[in-house]
């Protein structure tokens, strides 16, 4: 997605990664926003593990996946 978008000539692109930043947090979100200013969001972010992660603990995937979305 990133490559396509340089591609169209899209400058600045900022790409958040869990591993610097919790998309969970609505906190860390309004961070983000002041920081980057977009003039457009695509979400793309989600946590996955595979089926045997997910068969394990499908309450904490929802709610990771829905409250990212939600924020």
């Amino acid at each position: 997605m990133v490559e396509q978008l340089r591609a169209k000539g899209c400058a600045s692109i900022t790409v958040p990664r869990s591993r610097e930043q919790d998309l969970r947090l609505s906190s860390v979100i309004e961070e983000l926003l002041i920081k980057a200013e977009p003039t457009m969001i695509i979400h793309l972010a989600a946590v996955c593990g595979g089926i045997g992660a997910n068969q394990a603990a499908p309450g904490q995937f929802f709610y990771d996946n829905a409250i990212m979305g939600s924020n």
